[in-house]
């Protein structure tokens, strides 16, 4: 507050409060009283003419005026550091102006000023916490309670004290002390605590007197989160970015079974770990398993899947598997070669002679390439991601690729992608690159800079920006954090997994589509229905369309 003249006089009732700016008076009621010349004092800088002003208003007839100048008293003396004084007159408003809205915005400065100073924790979180509660609290006034709460527990309070409240205190806070805990525990890496504190507090694990004390009805649909939490060190793990999303997913979804159980599971990207689990699921199985990333580890899940009539949803991986109740959450990468192969078939005649160079072992450029020959089958030879032996053989690839109009090259490994990206370019009549959608979130790698070939490259993951500003202040409010990517498809995730369930019969797939912040979700895959965003980069420029 930097200024008195933001403090207007805030009386309850049906008293009238009208400030005539051009004139300087205020009207109370039918009771006409000078200005509050004090205003004009603090806007001059004359400090000691407005406390003198606003003391003799402290003996005003009218109840109303002798609170707003107590209360202005109080500013002027946080202003100077006079953390006593401050409080003093806070103090005064909200006892003596009891049920005004005054006295809610003193008792609102009184808890900030004690959580500032340290002065009284437990005073100013019974403040707060008094205004969150009343049905009469002003919105706004609502609002900037909840937010102070927040930031006292995301980053003043330590990790001792919040931990003591969320044991101790009044189950009012449990909500914002658990999202806080579980933020100062990832931002410290303590990541055994957070650990213990998913299983303890957060998940809804298996009933078990060792885990928790949870019990829960019959009607509790079983899911599984299983991602490599730990083998991610990183303060934004983007593992840990996608369970939030997940949880704010699922808390806004509406489904036919009404509880939840979500288990937290870190599979560590190990095959050992995730055999051990699946034994351990074989007796008392789960509805739904969301997870892993890796290839590898998916394949023996979709297995036990497959074998369980347990559904399987991959996420943060494009690649699909075989198996019927196995689907991916993104766009397949099947459909992402089919469209541009039908898009490429259908730019034929302009293109001239192709070639497409295939990284080999590497499942999602499988997928894509085969949903590419659907449309339009190219000359094709494999290249090895490896540096060394890419080196060995260009020498031998170089000829038969010199002479072509354009390359399909399907290279996900970055380190080997700008070798080739090099390798390909020509001072004259630059050739065509057409690449794969990960290359938009190349680490080191600046496909504007290569001025010797012209780039394309196709988005089948589009950002609805109509959902994604909404979305970006609930994660923002939810976890004082900015949203990310990983944030979005673990709220579409969970959406679509909501939506999923809902739609189908028990133990068949439904056709069901939802439209997500990051695009659609279509199951069973109908690659027609995805449309798609090229992005061609020429010359240092970048140019975006998009492809129905």
């Amino acid at each position: 507050m930097t200024s008195l003249r933001n403090r207007l006089p805030r009386l309850s009732g049906n008293r009238l409060v009208l400030l005539l700016g051009c004139w300087g008076w205020v009207v109370v009621g039918q009771t006409l009283f000078p200005p509050l010349p004090a205003y004009q004092a603090w806007e001059r800088g004359d400090t000691a003419a407005t406390l003198r002003i606003l003391q003799q208003l402290r003996e005003h007839p009218t109840a109303e005026v002798r609170w707003e100048a107590a209360y202005l008293q109080g500013h002027i003396a946080a202003l100077r550091g006079e953390t006593a004084e401050a409080l003093r007159h806070w103090y005064f408003v909200s006892q003596h102006g009891a049920g005004t809205d005054l006295a809610r915005e003193a008792a609102y400065r009184r808890a900030d000023l004690l959580l500032a100073s340290h002065k009284d924790q437990e005073a100013a979180l019974y403040l707060l916490r008094s205004l969150i509660e009343d049905t009469l609290t002003a919105p706004d006034l609502r609002t900037a309670a909840e937010n102070r709460l927040l930031y006292y527990f995301f980053y003043q309070a330590d990790l001792g004290t919040l931990w003591h409240l969320s044991e101790k205190g009044h189950p009012f806070f449990y909500p914002y002390l658990r999202r806080a805990l579980d933020y100062q525990l990832r931002q410290g890496c303590f990541w055994e605590a957070w650990k213990l504190w998913q299983q303890y507090f957060v998940s809804a694990c298996e009933t078990s007197a060792t885990v928790t004390d949870f019990v829960f009805p019959a009607e509790t649909l079983r899911v599984v989160l299983l991602l490599p939490f730990m083998a991610a060190q990183e303060r934004n793990s983007p593992f840990l970015e996608f369970w939030q999303g997940f949880e704010l997913g699922l808390a806004e979804s509406r489904s036919v079974i009404k509880t939840w159980q979500v288990r937290v599971v870190d599979s560590e990207r190990n095959l050992s770990r995730i055999q051990e689990l699946l034994k351990e699921w074989d007796s008392h199985p789960p509805h739904i398993i969301i997870g892993d990333v890796s290839w590898s580890i998916n394949q023996l899940i979709a297995d036990f899947c497959e074998r369980r009539c347990i559904w399987h949803a991959i996420p943060m991986n494009p690649t699909p598997l075989p198996k019927s109740y196995s689907f991916t959450l993104l766009t397949p990468a099947s459909c992402a070669g089919e469209r541009m192969g039908e898009y490429l078939a259908r730019m034929r005649d302009s293109l001239g002679r192709g070639i497409c160079l295939y990284e080999t072992d590497e499942p999602q450029v499988s997928a894509y390439l085969a949903g590419m020959r659907r449309y339009w089958n190219v000359e094709s030879y494999p290249i090895s991601s490896n540096l060394s032996e890419l080196t060995r053989q260009w020498s031998v690839l170089r000829d038969s690729v010199s002479s072509k109009d354009w390359y399909m090259v399907a290279v996900l490994r970055e380190e080997a992608l700008g070798f080739i990206l090099h390798k390909l370019g020509r001072d004259t009549l630059p050739p065509l690159v057409i690449g794969m959608e990960p290359w938009l979130q190349l680490r080191h790698t600046q496909l504007k800079d290569y001025w010797r070939i012209r780039i394309q490259v196709p988005q089948m993951t589009i950002i609805d920006s109509v959902q994604w500003y909404p979305f970006a202040r609930k994660v923002r409010l939810q976890y004082a954090q900015r949203a990310t990517f990983f944030h979005a498809q673990g709220y579409d995730a969970a959406r679509a997994v909501v939506r999923f369930w809902n739609a189908r019969p028990s133990n068949q797939s439904y056709p069901i589509r939802y439209a997500g912040i990051l695009g659609k979700f279509l199951h069973p895959s109908d690659c027609t229905g995805y449309s798609f965003r090229l992005w061609q980069y020429e010359r240092g420029e970048v140019r975006v369309w998009d492809i129905y």
